[in-house]
């Protein structure tokens, strides 16, 4: 379902989710629990810990269907992953993660209004 098909409540309420929930949810999820369990596993290895996780990031994102949205996924969560490395907290990758689903959200609105102007 578009994004630009949801009116009034349901709209700020996916909106939020999206932009807000998901990303602290996520990131805790993958960059706090399970990288700094791979990392432990690996032996403190924060490049096969962070491709593991980057890995199992893009598969619970298969609902894309795309191989290269796959690719894509990959990519970010390395990219997410280097600010949990770098920050040495989730604080980054979850303000990197909020900002991308921010774009992504939005960019079909912007789209649409630049479509009709």
């Amino acid at each position: 379902m578009s994004q630009l098909s949801l009116e009034g409540h349901v709209f700020w309420l996916n909106a939020v989710m999206m932009i807000l929930i998901v990303p602290i949810y996520e990131e805790i999820v993958f960059r706090g629990c399970l990288f700094s369990v791979f990392r432990y596993w690996f032996g403190n290895n924060i490049y096969a810990a962070g491709i593991v996780v980057s890995l199992i990031f893009s598969v619970c994102h298969l609902q894309y269907l795309d191989w290269r949205s796959f690719v894509t996924l990959f990519l970010v969560s390395c990219v997410f992953v280097a600010g949990r490395v770098k920050s040495g907290g989730i604080l980054l990758p979850v303000f990197l993660h909020i900002l991308m689903n921010m774009a992504v959200i939005g960019m079909p609105f912007v789209v649409a209004y630049l479509d009709t102007h």
